[in-house]
């Protein structure tokens, strides 16, 4: 490990304590990467989400049709969060699970002009 040069001598101790076997943030970090599920999600853990092709609205989506979205599937019942115009997880649930419910099929968490087509009529 290279030698780093600081103004206080705690920071200097601090050093010296570093480069001799105490672990540093970085060693402690990819320590924990090391010892982590590999990657499979774990209870409350973010999860991956099918990239959004153009035309279709999905995790990270933003805009009025996202807006139009929401305000549908809180008319079904399916969605009780915030009316905005950004596409985040309590969206995509309330997705998921109107695509399930009305047997609409894809994808379960993107929605193209048919699913919103769909959704749109059901919030009639």
């Amino acid at each position: 490990m290279g030698s780093i040069s600081f103004k206080s001598e705690e920071n200097r101790e601090w050093t010296q304590k570093a480069s001799s076997g105490i672990p540093t943030v970085e060693s402690t970090k990819r320590s924990l990467l090391r010892s982590s599920n590999c990657g499979e999600p774990t209870e409350g853990a973010a999860r991956a989400h099918t990239p959004v092709s153009e035309g279709k609205i999905g995790f990270g989506s933003q805009g009025p049709e996202v807006l139009q979205l929401k305000k549908d599937l809180k008319a079904t019942g399916f969605y009780d969060g915030v009316l905005n115009d950004k596409m985040g997880n309590d969206g995509i649930a309330a997705l998921e699970k109107a695509k399930t419910q009305l047997g609409i099929g894809g994808h379960k968490d993107l929605a193209g002009p048919e699913t919103l087509k769909a959704i749109a009529d059901t919030a009639k």
